[in-house]
């Protein structure tokens, strides 16, 4: 059972989208690139809802739950594949923004193959730290942060358990990368994209 509120911005999604005549991910919309006329993602998402089964598996796969908001987005509007970048990745069944299975759970598992560390420690690294931006080194990821989309430029939006958003970079150091906290959280990050506001705060010097 969805909120109101989540409502609500679940009917705002759907009206910019038919505003703007693109329903795929900001990187392939109309403004940025040559669109055919009879592209499909003129007209209405390519990936209908997910359902039931579909978020299940993709838990299933993870090992542990989506955030509450994220699975009502696949739910009630569209299985990935629109929204701010390259658009939300999928779960199973849904939009990959590459020709091979690179969904939200294949994209995780992928990212946690070698190892990685609890989300907590390395958040407490990040406050502990005088910078904004916090560096770890490429072989670890934070446990249970879900690259939920590719902004482009080798940037990444991640979630959270409880929806707080992440952006990881490059790092200036071959050998390591970039994870800041922003300070919204998904549906807050939603609406500054129906809004057309920034979705990326001024984080400062690089670590």
């Amino acid at each position: 059972m969805t909120t109101s509120a989540n409502n609500d911005l679940f009917e705002q999604i759907r009206a910019k989208c038919q505003r703007e005549h693109w329903y795929g991910g900001d990187l392939l919309s109309p403004k940025n690139l040559l669109v055919l006329e009879q592209d499909a993602s003129r007209f209405g998402f390519s990936f209908s809802p997910a359902n039931e089964v579909q978020l299940r598996q993709t838990e299933a796969r993870l090992g542990f739950a989506l955030p509450t908001s994220l699975r009502e987005l696949y739910l009630h509007v569209a299985n990935g594949g629109f929204g701010p970048g390259a658009g939300l990745r999928g779960v199973i069944g849904g939009y990959s923004d590459y020709d091979d299975d690179n969904t939200l759970a294949a994209c995780y598992l992928s990212y946690t193959r070698n190892s990685c560390i609890p989300l907590s420690d390395a958040i407490l690294e990040h406050k502990q730290s005088r910078k904004k931006i916090h560096r770890l080194p490429n072989a670890v990821w934070p446990c249970q942060l879900l690259l939920l989309l590719d902004l482009g430029c080798t940037q990444q939006i991640c979630i959270d358990p409880q929806e707080a958003l992440f952006l990881t970079a490059p790092s200036e150091h071959e050998d390591y990368y970039q994870l800041v906290q922003l300070p919204w959280t998904l549906t807050e990050w939603l609406w500054r994209w129906i809004r057309n506001e920034e979705l990326l705060p001024i984080t400062g010097e690089a670590a």
